[in-house]
């Protein structure tokens, strides 16, 4: 969740013809009042400075109603000059509704991510 404005067509494909979303209720929990939407800690898709941030890592799946956000930030803070690591998950993630409760059997994108993380991990370690 990056951006409250929950307007992108990742979100729209997932809720289709759907009035309201936990996404919403989930920013309208999290922020105390409209004001709040405007400072870059709490609503970091809507920072305008993003150079001297740290090498970031951002992965998404097929299936993740904020793909498109995860997207746009990541493009925004290459272009700020931030290295980024991304990537795209396969459609059968069961995001986000897998972090909600534990699940019966591991993921079928657990190998994939562990391979990010540790490519991430080892672009981020100087040498020694």
């Amino acid at each position: 969740m990056l951006d409250p404005c929950n307007a992108t067509a990742s979100l729209r494909e997932t809720m289709g013809s759907a009035t309201g979303c936990k996404w919403m209720a989930g920013w309208q929990q999290y922020l105390r009042g409209p004001m709040d939407a405007e400072h870059p800690y709490a609503v970091p898709g809507r920072a305008q400075r993003l150079t001297g941030l740290p090498h970031t890592l951002i992965l998404t799946g097929g299936d993740d109603p904020m793909r498109d956000e995860a997207l746009a930030y990541a493009e925004r803070l290459r272009g700020s000059g931030i290295a980024v690591h991304s990537g795209m998950l396969p459609s059968s993630t069961g995001w986000p509704d897998s972090l909600s409760e534990q699940p019966a059997e591991e993921c079928p994108c657990a190998t994939e991510v562990r391979e990010h993380f540790r490519a991430f991990f080892q672009a981020a370690t100087p040498p020694s």
